[in-house]
Protein backbone atom coordinates (compact mmCIF):
# COMPACT_ATOMS: atom_id res chain seq x y z
CA UNK A 1 0.00 0.00 0.00
CA UNK A 2 1.47 3.32 -1.30
CA UNK A 3 -0.58 6.34 0.92
CA UNK A 4 1.67 9.40 0.59
CA UNK A 5 1.12 12.64 2.46
CA UNK A 6 3.67 15.48 2.38
CA UNK A 7 6.18 13.30 -0.03
CA UNK A 8 6.10 10.34 2.51
CA UNK A 9 4.61 6.93 2.84
CA UNK A 10 2.43 5.98 5.21
CA UNK A 11 5.00 3.57 6.19
CA UNK A 12 7.54 5.70 5.71
CA UNK A 13 5.94 8.16 8.38
CA UNK A 14 4.89 5.62 10.74
CA UNK A 15 8.79 4.10 10.96
CA UNK A 16 10.26 7.54 11.26
CA UNK A 17 7.95 7.65 14.20
CA UNK A 18 9.20 4.44 15.96
CA UNK A 19 13.15 4.74 15.09
CA UNK A 20 14.23 6.32 17.80
CA UNK A 21 11.65 4.72 20.64
CA UNK A 22 13.54 2.36 23.23
CA UNK A 23 10.75 -0.52 22.64
CA UNK A 24 9.43 -2.85 20.01
CA UNK A 25 6.53 -1.29 17.99
CA UNK A 26 4.48 -3.19 15.40
CA UNK A 27 1.59 -1.52 13.64
CA UNK A 28 -1.19 -2.67 11.27
CA UNK A 29 -3.44 -0.91 9.59
CA UNK A 30 -6.54 -2.36 6.94
CA UNK A 31 -8.53 0.09 4.68
CA UNK A 32 -12.04 -0.10 3.86
CA UNK A 33 -11.51 -3.82 4.45
CA UNK A 34 -9.04 -4.24 1.25
CA UNK A 35 -5.52 -2.16 1.13
CA UNK A 36 -3.26 -3.37 4.39
CA UNK A 37 -0.11 -1.76 5.97
CA UNK A 38 2.13 -4.14 8.14
CA UNK A 39 5.32 -2.84 10.67
CA UNK A 40 7.41 -5.45 12.19
CA UNK A 41 4.15 -7.58 11.76
CA UNK A 42 7.28 -10.89 12.08
CA UNK A 43 7.72 -10.12 15.51
CA UNK A 44 4.79 -11.18 18.33
CA UNK A 45 3.41 -9.00 20.78
CA UNK A 46 2.07 -9.93 24.03
CA UNK A 47 -2.10 -8.88 24.03
CA UNK A 48 -2.92 -8.72 27.21
CA UNK A 49 -6.18 -6.73 27.84
CA UNK A 50 -6.55 -6.40 24.30
CA UNK A 51 -7.38 -9.91 23.99
CA UNK A 52 -11.01 -9.17 26.00
CA UNK A 53 -11.94 -8.90 22.46
CA UNK A 54 -11.47 -11.89 20.98
CA UNK A 55 -12.98 -13.66 24.31
CA UNK A 56 -15.88 -11.64 23.93
CA UNK A 57 -16.66 -12.68 20.49
CA UNK A 58 -16.42 -16.33 21.49
CA UNK A 59 -18.94 -15.33 24.59
CA UNK A 60 -21.42 -14.16 22.02
CA UNK A 61 -20.88 -17.55 19.40
CA UNK A 62 -21.54 -19.24 22.96
CA UNK A 63 -24.65 -17.26 23.85
CA UNK A 64 -25.95 -17.58 20.13
CA UNK A 65 -25.14 -21.55 19.54
CA UNK A 66 -26.76 -22.03 22.83
CA UNK A 67 -29.93 -19.27 22.36
CA UNK A 68 -29.10 -18.11 25.76
CA UNK A 69 -30.29 -14.46 25.83
CA UNK A 70 -27.51 -11.62 26.96
CA UNK A 71 -30.09 -10.65 30.15
CA UNK A 72 -29.51 -13.91 31.48
CA UNK A 73 -28.21 -13.73 34.80
CA UNK A 74 -25.39 -15.34 36.07
CA UNK A 75 -24.27 -15.72 39.99
CA UNK A 76 -21.08 -14.45 40.63
CA UNK A 77 -19.48 -15.75 44.02
CA UNK A 78 -17.06 -13.77 45.84
CA UNK A 79 -14.28 -16.53 45.08
CA UNK A 80 -14.35 -15.11 41.80
CA UNK A 81 -14.27 -11.64 42.53
CA UNK A 82 -10.41 -11.38 43.48
CA UNK A 83 -9.11 -8.07 45.66
CA UNK A 84 -5.84 -8.22 44.63
CA UNK A 85 -6.17 -7.38 40.81
CA UNK A 86 -7.94 -4.53 38.66
CA UNK A 87 -11.89 -4.65 39.19
CA UNK A 88 -14.42 -2.49 39.62
CA UNK A 89 -16.93 -4.83 39.57
CA UNK A 90 -15.27 -6.28 42.92
CA UNK A 91 -14.99 -2.92 44.28
CA UNK A 92 -18.53 -2.47 43.67
CA UNK A 93 -19.71 -6.22 44.89
CA UNK A 94 -17.30 -7.34 47.01
CA UNK A 95 -19.71 -9.88 48.77
CA UNK A 96 -20.79 -11.46 45.67
CA UNK A 97 -23.43 -10.58 43.03
CA UNK A 98 -25.81 -11.95 40.28
CA UNK A 99 -25.70 -9.97 36.95
CA UNK A 100 -26.60 -10.70 33.30
CA UNK A 101 -24.33 -11.40 30.77
CA UNK A 102 -24.82 -7.98 29.29
CA UNK A 103 -23.59 -6.65 32.36
CA UNK A 104 -20.08 -8.70 32.96
CA UNK A 105 -19.31 -8.05 29.15
CA UNK A 106 -19.39 -4.62 29.96
CA UNK A 107 -16.96 -4.60 32.87
CA UNK A 108 -14.53 -6.82 30.56
CA UNK A 109 -14.61 -4.67 27.64
CA UNK A 110 -15.65 -1.16 29.08
CA UNK A 111 -14.02 -1.16 32.14
CA UNK A 112 -10.94 -3.90 31.17
CA UNK A 113 -11.91 -5.44 34.44
CA UNK A 114 -9.66 -9.04 34.93
CA UNK A 115 -12.83 -10.11 37.46
CA UNK A 116 -15.32 -10.07 34.58
CA UNK A 117 -12.85 -11.29 31.94
CA UNK A 118 -12.15 -14.40 33.83
CA UNK A 119 -15.95 -15.06 34.91
CA UNK A 120 -16.34 -15.00 31.02
CA UNK A 121 -13.56 -17.59 30.50
CA UNK A 122 -15.15 -20.02 32.84
CA UNK A 123 -18.67 -19.30 31.36
CA UNK A 124 -17.41 -20.46 28.01
CA UNK A 125 -14.74 -22.93 28.90
CA UNK A 126 -11.81 -21.46 29.35
CA UNK A 127 -8.77 -19.96 27.11
CA UNK A 128 -8.82 -22.85 24.81
CA UNK A 129 -11.96 -22.74 23.76
CA UNK A 130 -11.32 -19.19 22.96
CA UNK A 131 -8.50 -20.60 20.97
CA UNK A 132 -10.33 -22.66 19.43
CA UNK A 133 -13.07 -20.79 18.25
CA UNK A 134 -10.35 -17.62 17.14
CA UNK A 135 -9.03 -20.45 14.55
CA UNK A 136 -12.40 -21.37 12.71
CA UNK A 137 -13.05 -18.16 12.05
CA UNK A 138 -9.33 -17.43 10.21
CA UNK A 139 -7.63 -15.80 13.10
CA UNK A 140 -4.45 -17.63 13.21
CA UNK A 141 -1.72 -15.97 14.17
CA UNK A 142 -2.66 -15.40 17.32
CA UNK A 143 -2.51 -17.68 21.13
CA UNK A 144 -4.89 -17.15 24.05
CA UNK A 145 -3.13 -19.30 26.57
CA UNK A 146 -4.18 -18.11 29.93
CA UNK A 147 -6.61 -16.29 32.06
CA UNK A 148 -5.94 -12.36 33.79
CA UNK A 149 -5.92 -14.30 36.87
CA UNK A 150 -2.73 -16.90 35.77
CA UNK A 151 -1.16 -13.93 34.00
CA UNK A 152 -1.31 -11.95 37.64
CA UNK A 153 0.76 -15.09 39.18
CA UNK A 154 3.40 -14.92 36.78
CA UNK A 155 3.77 -12.20 34.43
CA UNK A 156 5.83 -13.90 31.81
CA UNK A 157 2.73 -15.71 30.36
CA UNK A 158 1.62 -12.70 29.36
CA UNK A 159 4.29 -13.09 26.48
CA UNK A 160 2.60 -16.92 25.78
CA UNK A 161 -1.05 -14.66 25.17
CA UNK A 162 0.19 -12.99 21.95
CA UNK A 163 -0.60 -11.51 18.48
CA UNK A 164 0.90 -10.23 15.48
CA UNK A 165 0.06 -6.42 14.45
CA UNK A 166 -1.79 -7.64 11.62
CA UNK A 167 -3.83 -10.03 13.09
CA UNK A 168 -4.80 -7.40 15.87
CA UNK A 169 -6.05 -5.32 13.29
CA UNK A 170 -7.93 -8.43 11.41
CA UNK A 171 -9.33 -9.22 14.85
CA UNK A 172 -11.14 -5.55 14.74
CA UNK A 173 -12.17 -6.23 10.98
CA UNK A 174 -13.79 -9.37 11.21
CA UNK A 175 -16.15 -8.12 14.24
CA UNK A 176 -16.75 -4.29 12.23
CA UNK A 177 -16.86 -5.85 8.67
CA UNK A 178 -16.70 -9.81 8.61
CA UNK A 179 -19.53 -12.15 8.21
CA UNK A 180 -18.49 -15.18 10.14
CA UNK A 181 -19.32 -13.90 13.87
CA UNK A 182 -22.72 -12.85 12.40
CA UNK A 183 -24.62 -9.47 12.41
CA UNK A 184 -26.89 -9.36 15.03
CA UNK A 185 -27.84 -8.47 18.54
CA UNK A 186 -24.96 -10.06 19.57
CA UNK A 187 -22.28 -8.91 17.51
CA UNK A 188 -24.30 -5.46 17.77
CA UNK A 189 -24.14 -5.68 21.66
CA UNK A 190 -20.18 -5.70 21.67
CA UNK A 191 -19.36 -3.30 19.32
CA UNK A 192 -21.67 -0.66 20.98
CA UNK A 193 -19.61 -1.35 24.25
CA UNK A 194 -16.07 -0.67 21.91
CA UNK A 195 -17.91 2.31 20.68
CA UNK A 196 -18.27 3.51 24.12
CA UNK A 197 -14.84 2.47 25.57
CA UNK A 198 -13.80 3.98 28.77
CA UNK A 199 -10.30 3.52 28.64
CA UNK A 200 -6.83 4.17 26.74
CA UNK A 201 -8.58 7.77 26.10
CA UNK A 202 -4.79 8.75 25.66
CA UNK A 203 -4.28 6.28 23.37
CA UNK A 204 -6.06 5.62 19.83
CA UNK A 205 -8.46 8.44 19.85
CA UNK A 206 -6.89 11.01 21.78
CA UNK A 207 -5.58 13.43 19.17
CA UNK A 208 -8.30 12.43 16.56
CA UNK A 209 -11.39 14.84 16.30
CA UNK A 210 -13.98 12.77 18.38
CA UNK A 211 -16.75 15.37 17.24
CA UNK A 212 -16.52 13.81 13.83
CA UNK A 213 -15.58 9.85 14.05
CA UNK A 214 -16.69 6.61 15.64
CA UNK A 215 -13.82 5.25 17.37
CA UNK A 216 -14.23 1.75 18.67
CA UNK A 217 -11.33 0.28 20.75
CA UNK A 218 -9.83 -2.26 23.22
CA UNK A 219 -6.55 -1.25 25.21
CA UNK A 220 -4.13 -3.63 26.88
CA UNK A 221 -1.69 -2.92 29.88
CA UNK A 222 0.94 -4.71 31.08
CA UNK A 223 3.25 -4.19 34.39
CA UNK A 224 6.57 -3.10 34.69
CA UNK A 225 9.20 -5.69 34.93
CA UNK A 226 12.07 -5.63 37.06
CA UNK A 227 14.46 -4.46 34.43
CA UNK A 228 12.58 -0.79 34.43
CA UNK A 229 10.84 -1.66 31.17
CA UNK A 230 7.13 -1.58 30.66
CA UNK A 231 5.95 -5.09 29.38
CA UNK A 232 3.50 -3.84 26.62
CA UNK A 233 1.07 -0.80 26.04
CA UNK A 234 -1.14 -1.72 23.16
CA UNK A 235 -4.74 -0.38 21.61
CA UNK A 236 -6.52 -1.77 18.97
CA UNK A 237 -9.44 0.21 17.18
CA UNK A 238 -11.89 0.40 14.46
CA UNK A 239 -12.48 3.82 12.94
CA UNK A 240 -15.20 4.79 10.64
CA UNK A 241 -14.39 8.44 9.17
CA UNK A 242 -16.79 10.84 7.54
CA UNK A 243 -15.58 10.47 3.85
CA UNK A 244 -16.66 7.14 4.63
CA UNK A 245 -13.96 5.02 4.66
CA UNK A 246 -13.35 2.81 7.46
CA UNK A 247 -9.90 0.81 9.01
CA UNK A 248 -8.76 -1.42 11.36
CA UNK A 249 -5.74 -0.43 13.46
CA UNK A 250 -3.42 -2.16 15.87
CA UNK A 251 -0.65 -0.28 17.49
CA UNK A 252 1.46 -3.03 20.09
CA UNK A 253 4.66 -1.61 22.25
CA UNK A 254 6.49 -4.16 23.91
CA UNK A 255 9.25 -4.45 26.27
CA UNK A 256 9.19 -0.52 26.35
CA UNK A 257 11.76 1.22 28.33
CA UNK A 258 9.88 4.59 28.01
CA UNK A 259 7.74 5.91 30.55
CA UNK A 260 4.12 5.26 29.87
CA UNK A 261 3.10 9.07 29.12
CA UNK A 262 5.43 8.61 26.14
CA UNK A 263 3.91 5.30 25.37
CA UNK A 264 0.51 6.41 24.95
CA UNK A 265 1.18 9.53 23.25
CA UNK A 266 3.14 7.23 20.73
CA UNK A 267 0.10 5.41 20.04
CA UNK A 268 -1.55 8.64 19.62
CA UNK A 269 0.34 10.07 17.36
CA UNK A 270 0.64 6.78 14.90
CA UNK A 271 -3.31 6.87 15.48
CA UNK A 272 -3.02 10.76 14.02
CA UNK A 273 -0.63 10.10 11.50
CA UNK A 274 -3.12 7.28 10.18
CA UNK A 275 -5.93 9.37 10.13
CA UNK A 276 -4.54 12.37 8.39
CA UNK A 277 -3.67 9.91 5.50
CA UNK A 278 -6.72 9.18 4.45
CA UNK A 279 -9.37 12.09 5.98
Amino acid sequence: MKISIYGQTLEEMINRKIREVKADVGVAIIINSKDTLAINNEHNYPMLSTYKVHQAMKVVDFLREKTVPLTKEIEIPTSQLKSNTYSPLQQKYPSGVTLPVSEILRYSLQLSDNNACDILFSLVGGPMVVNRYLESIGVHDCNVAYTEDEMRQDINRAYDNWTTPLEGAIVMEKLFCGIEIGDDQYSSFIKEILYNSKTGEKRIPCLLPKDILKIAHKTGTGPKKEDGSILGVNDIGFIELPNGKHYSIAIFIKDSYEDMQRNELLIAEISEIVFNSLK
